[in-house]
């Protein structure tokens, strides 16, 4: 049980420092579940089920947060384009575009901010803007 204690808090303090554990959904929770049955029954001694259920878990995960994988690639909605910008919920257009300038200059790469978050403050703009147009 230790084991599956230190194995739950290494993954949390890991998707913290990448920053992941603040997005985390029913489909993170859905990874977790499987990957601690499946800790319980290997530390059970089920050699076979066990293991199993920790190989699908790992390349479920792995398959989620690749680049180019789903966690990175789904649709984004305007109410998390809005919550992303800071918007109120019916901006005009000028006012995506200044929110999108404020926010681009605090997460850029070249301001000590990730691509990643740039890449996000980016396309919550352009789901705001096709809309708005």
């Amino acid at each position: 049980m230790i084991l599956a204690l230190l194995a739950a808090l290494g993954v949390g303090w890991w998707m913290w420092k990448k920053g992941e554990l603040r997005r985390f959904d029913t489909n993170d929770l859905a990874i977790a579940g499987f990957a601690i049955v499946g800790l319980i029954l290997t530390m059970k001694g089920n050699e076979i089920s066990g293991p199993t259920m920790l190989i699908i878990a790992a390349i479920w995960f792995a398959r989620t947060y690749a680049p180019g994988g789903s966690k990175r690639s789904h649709p984004m909605g305007r109410s998390e384009a809005l919550r992303i910008l800071e918007l109120g919920p019916d901006p005009d257009a000028a006012a995506i575009r200044d929110a999108h300038r404020r926010l681009v200059s605090r997460v850029h790469p070249d301001r000590g901010g990730s691509a990643e978050l740039a890449a996000q403050v980016n396309r919550a703009r352009d789901v705001l803007l096709s809309r708005a147009n």
